[in-house]
This record gives structure tokens, sequence and C-alpha cells, in this order.
């Protein structure tokens, strides 16, 4: 593995921390990546990663895409995230996470924990009962509640913005959409697609066979498939709403989509692939933009917002959509490559005036 110093200047990162506790097992990975902007948000996550430079690496990658995510989406927030190497079935417990509340504690402010993959509310409220920089949390506990429903209402509303760009046609009557993810967004994201649309075709994979029937005994015409069958699946839209890095360079080249539309966050193994898809004539909305309904929910419940401003921050922000998609066609670059440069101009220009007392 390289070098920290080197790791930290390579990628830009404010702080990358590594926090043990013994008596929990507590091994926490933390990587601040800006706070220009504001407090970093650094949403929880839980996984049993192979070696402790693949936690590194994720830990990276995760603070950096939140603070794209909160800086094209208009918030006062920077990104960061907090990696916990474990398996989230065996370490769920109140005093795991009451010891991760006491480091969280300890960086005064400087970062804000919600939930990831691996986390829930349940989670948050153990961390909330040893430090007050935690949001999300259920709306009967000050919070508000989980952020689900938001991230899916942005991307359900960013398909209708791509499907325009892609075929004229903002209407998803009749188009195949394969989502991976029957859990919290995927099952949002179901749910929002059958009440608003019709004739709809829906291919559905996860590695929960059990969260899957759930939705197909809701929604009988439902077709569950494998994930190495989805990808390459023939279908309209293929929105990855579980993990990251399920699209590298290999199995692109088996893609079948037109659309590209992700619930969950860095999607692409490297930044390359965006341009491989471009090749490919697909479409990828930029992952930290169509679904960054999860941080404006965030920014309104910190400046004490009611919930129903995100619904209009979040329509509002399919105009930035339409306007990447237009100039990504004007410049004839991936989207991904355009939203990242609107996001890191705002950081950047919010520096300087920082520099002004």
């Amino acid at each position: 593995m390289k070098d920290i110093i080197d790791i930290l200047n390579g990628n830009n990162l404010s702080d990358l921390i590594i926090r043990y506790d013994p008596f929990t097992n507590l091994k926490a990975y933390i990587c601040i990546h800006s706070t220009v902007l504001g407090p970093a948000i650094a949403g929880i996550k839980i996984f049993d990663y192979k070696n402790e430079e693949d936690a590194i690496n994720d830990a990276i990658k995760l603070s950096i895409n939140r603070s794209l995510r909160t800086s094209i989406s208009g918030c006062d927030l920077g990104g960061a995230s907090i990696v916990l190497w474990s398996d989230y079935n065996t370490v769920k417990n109140e005093v795991y996470f009451r010891a991760l509340g006491r480091m969280i504690e300890s960086f005064a402010g400087r970062i804000i924990a919600t939930a990831d993959l691996g986390t829930d509310q349940k989670d948050l409220l153990a961390v909330g009962r040893e430090t007050d920089y935690v949001v999300s949390l259920p709306v009967s506990f000050g919070g508000s509640g989980d952020t689900s429903y938001m991230t899916a209402y942005g991307i359900y509303k960013g398909l209708k913005i791509c499907a325009k760009s892609k075929y004229d046609e903002s209407s998803l009557n009749k188009l195949t959409i394969a989502i991976q993810g029957a859990n919290n967004v995927g099952s949002s994201l179901i749910d929002l697609l059958y009440k608003e649309e019709s004739g709809i075709k829906i291919l559905l994979s996860d590695h929960n066979y059990d969260s899957m029937k759930i939705i197909q005994d809701k929604y009988p015409e439902v077709k569950i498939v494998d994930l190495e069958e989805l990808i390459s699946s023939k279908c309209d839209i293929l929105s990855p709403c579980a993990n990251g890095g399920i699209i590298n360079n290999e199995n692109y080249k088996k893609l079948k989509c037109k659309i590209i539309a992700p619930g969950a966050v860095n999607i692409l193994t490297d930044d390359s692939i965006a341009d491989k898809l471009y090749k490919k004539d697909i479409l990828f909305a930029p992952d930290f933009l169509i679904n960054a309904g999860e941080v404006i929910q965030i920014q309104n419940e910190i400046s004490g917002l009611p919930y129903e401003t995100a619904i209009e921050s979040v329509n509002e922000l399919t105009d930035t959509l339409s306007n990447v998609l237009r100039i990504s066609a004007e410049e004839k670059i991936p989207a991904y490559h355009i939203a990242k440069r609107i996001a890191e101009e705002r950081i950047r220009n919010i520096s300087f005036i920082k520099n002004i007392f």
C-alpha cells in the first residue's frame, strides 16, 4: 500500500484516520475529503473487506463521492466516510455503535454521521446516545427519518430526464428497468415506478432472496434474476441501488442497456469506464448527481426546514441534470466528467472566499 501522505495528497484529502476500540473490536476508517462547504457528512458503512487496503480505498472513494454530491446539489456540507471493517451480522449491538458515537464526538462537529450500507436507524440511535453529530434519526426522535424515499424520488425524476434525453420521451411507460437492490432505495424506487408509470417491466436482483420475494409478493410481475444476468440483460435502464463497483472493465462490454441511473455510489470500478460507456452510446447519469436526494434531506434537517422543501429541492436538481446532459451533448464528453467538473469548481471557488476575514 502507498504511503499515507501520498494517499492524502494524491486524492486531495483532508484527513484519513484509523481508530480502534479493543473492547468492541471496532475498526473504523474515517476519511474526510473536504469541509470547505461545511461540516462533512459521513455515511457509516459496515463491510467485511478482504484486507485493510480495500477498506481504506473504499473509505477514500466514498468520501470523495459524497463531497461531489453535496457540492453539485448546492448543499453547505462537505464529504466524509466512516468505514467499519466487520461482518454486520455479528456487530449489531448497542455498545459497538455507542463506541463509534464516542469516536464521532471527538471530531467536534467536523463530521456528521448518517446511515450507509449495513447500518440503519436503530444503529444511528445508538450512535446518537454518545454524540449529537448524527442525522437521519427517526422522526419520533427529532430527525427527518430514513432518506431512502428521497433518494429514490430523485432517481425516479432523473430517470425521466434521462429518458427525455435518450428517447425524446419523458414517460417511462413500457420500458424495461433492471434494478439491483431490493432494500430501502431499490424497493422505494419500485414503488414509485409502479405508482407513477404504466406498462413498465422490472427485473430485480439482490443477494437476499427474502427481500426480493417481499417485493415480488407485492408486485407479482417483477422478474427475479441473478446479478450477472441483470447486468447483461436486454433492458432500457439499469439502476444499481445496492453495492458499488458492480461495473468493471470486463462486464461493461456485456451491457445492453441504453441508460444507467445509479441509486448506489461508485458503481464504476474506475472513472475511465465512464468514457467506455459513452463510446458504447450508454447514457451514464452521474451517481453523485442523480442520487443526491439523501444529502438534500440531510441539509434540510440540519437547517431546520420542513420535509416538503426537500422535495422541492430534489425537483430543482433535475434542472441540473438536464443542464449536465445538454453540456455533455455539446462538448461530446461523458456527463460524468461534466458533473464532476461543476461540483469541483463550486468547492474550489468557495474555498477562495474562505480567506476573507
